[in-house]
């Protein structure tokens, strides 16, 4: 079974709806890469420090972008 066949198809605020008129277009695809600066975001590593440490979310986001913005500006700048 399909999963567009299956969505909703026990939820009681979908019954004698028209499931299908969700899936009328196709679905976009991921190419695997959103930007050409991936490498120098690890995520992973953010989401480890937060399951091992006392930090909230947004202290782990904004030191995920600190850290990020160093590594991506001294990439640009050996690029040159």
């Amino acid at each position: 079974m399909k999963l567009d066949e299956k969505y909703a198809s026990e939820s009681p605020a979908y019954k004698d709806k028209n499931r299908e008129a969700f899936f009328t277009s196709e679905s976009a695809t991921y190419e695997g890469k959103i930007s050409t600066w991936d490498e120098y975001v690890d995520v992973g590593k953010a989401i480890e420090e937060m399951a091992d440490s006392e930090k909230d979310v947004n202290t782990l986001l904004r030191e995920l972008d600190e850290k990020s913005a160093a590594k991506i500006k001294e990439a640009m700048g050996s690029n040159k």
